[in-house]
């Protein structure tokens, strides 16, 4: 790591600055893998992408044909924030390619009777807005317009089959370090929860 990277990288930050999401966008290239579940094997894998806004809505694409057909495979999605949660623009642009990528796939290879279809695309909500918030994104970004995002995508996800992860409660009574991320807390509730799904999925 840089200085710079040193001095920026640290805790919920490491996630924050650009400066750091290229440090690491995989666990099993942690520079200290030991220290992960006591260094026991791992049965899995999971890996981090920056694909942010419309503008990449290519590369999720290619990350969902990289993964078509991979029995496990599972992609945890949350976009449409930095877009200022238009929900129609996210659904059109970016997730809807992506979900019929992989209706193609099971079509063309005569499986679609297939119940499970692999990857499996879960969305997430975006977080309700703190009082921290940066006066820049306050209105681009606000609780009225996450709420009407949350309801189209909720409205998307049951009508094409993608579930779709709503935290917005657990950040209600909960103060935000910078108006937009939570701490440790809630994040491992929605960390719990994403397990306690995944282990529904076995």
């Amino acid at each position: 790591m840089s200085p710079i990277q040193k001095e920026l990288c640290v805790g919920e930050t490491l996630f924050f600055h650009e400066e750091c999401r290229t440090i690491i966008t995989n666990i099993n290239d942690a520079l200290h893998p030991e220290k992960f579940c006591d260094g026991a094997p791992r049965p899995v894998n999971a890996s981090f992408f920056f694909y942010p806004d419309n503008e990449r809505a290519g590369m999720f694409a290619q990350l969902i044909k990289s993964l078509l057909g991979k029995k496990g495979s599972f992609v945890l999605l949350g976009v449409g924030y930095w877009d200022g949660c238009n929900a129609n623009k996210t659904i059109t642009s970016y997730i809807d390619p992506g979900i019929r990528i992989i209706s193609d796939f099971y079509e063309s290879q005569s499986l679609s009777s297939e119940r499970v279809r692999w990857p499996q695309v879960v969305f997430v909500l975006p977080m309700l807005q703190g009082l921290l918030k940066s006066p820049e994104h306050f209105f681009l970004q606000d609780n009225p317009k996450i709420h009407q995002f949350s309801d189209k995508m909720l409205k998307f996800g049951k009508e094409n089959s993608v579930p779709v992860f709503d935290f917005r409660h657990l950040a209600k009574e909960v103060h935000s370090f910078d108006g937009t991320h939570y701490g440790l807390g809630v994040n491992l509730m929605k960390v719990q929860i994403l397990l306690n799904y995944l282990e529904l999925l076995k």
